[in-house]
């Protein structure tokens, strides 16, 4: 642009110049379509169909009275984000719940999210609010007991679902668990070759979990890399490892042969 240019040129040339951004601004990011209208999953309907076949725990893992009940756990958490819908019907606190029950099952966002009729923005969006409410909600938290009282219920679990209540004294159960990963890089860890396990032919991490007889985790944790074996991890786990050894005395954990035998963890054991 010359020095001797007028006003009126330069603000020809400025319109021109914004003329050909607002072009390319449309040509990057074409119009929308029509929105596709989705219907909602109606969950009154569904959990009698279920309940007539006798599906509603395969399906999601759990009574419909324990559903129920988490259904009102998570309800302040989610209550939230149930409008937050673009379309005529509203994600409902059930949808989210059903979305991640199924998902953390094994399911995929990309195809319950037909099941619930939702976009695949909202379906994952309510994955999330899912995960955060478990997340946040403190009776969901895993804790171990805190009072002698607390470990003779769990033991009580354990002797009911035993012969002759063979189990008395044991308050929970541990085992490993090899969770695939992509493979990192040396700049994320370091030593790369520890992620890899040769018996799961996969990268991955260990991790130590430990239940009550009804399943419900009362400890879990990533502990080490994926080729570490239960045997080391165990002894990583400290905030595992201190609880079992300080139980009450007469009370126990159980794991299988891949671990040490201890005063408070017990193995299984062969006679030849």
């Amino acid at each position: 642009m010359s020095d001797d240019c007028s006003m009126e040129e330069v603000r020809e040339e400025m319109d021109d110049i914004l003329l050909l951004q607002w072009m390319a601004s449309v040509a990057a990011h074409p119009p929308c379509g029509p929105r596709w209208h989705h219907n909602r999953l109606d969950w009154d309907e569904h959990v009698n169909q279920l309940m007539h076949e006798g599906r509603f725990v395969n399906e999601y893992r759990m009574s419909p009275s324990a559903h129920r009940q988490l259904v009102q756990l998570l309800d302040p958490y989610l209550q939230r984000v149930e409008w937050n819908s673009r379309g005529s019907e509203p994600i409902l606190v059930e949808h989210i719940i059903a979305l991640g029950l199924r998902v953390l099952a094994g399911g995929r966002v990309a195809d319950i999210r037909h099941i619930i009729g939702a976009s695949r923005a909202a379906a994952y969006q309510a994955f999330d609010d899912f995960v955060d409410a478990v997340n946040s909600h403190p009776e969901l938290d895993i804790n171990f007991p805190t009072s002698i009282d607390e470990w003779r219920e769990i033991n009580n679990g354990f002797r009911a679902k035993s012969s002759e209540e063979i189990m008395e004294g044991c308050v929970g159960a541990i085992d490993g668990y090899f969770q695939r990963i992509q493979t990192p890089t040396k700049k994320e860890v370091g030593n790369v070759i520890a992620y890899y396990s040769g018996h799961y032919e996969s990268h991955g991490v260990n991790c130590q979990a430990c239940v009550r007889s009804d399943l419900r985790f009362m400890y879990f944790g990533v502990v080490a890399p994926g080729s570490t074996n239960d045997n080391i991890s165990y002894p990583l786990a400290s905030g595992l490892k201190s609880v079992v050894e300080a139980l009450p005395t007469g009370m126990y954990c159980v794991a299988d042969a891949a671990y040490t035998l201890q005063e408070n963890l017990l193995i299984p054991f062969t006679t030849w």
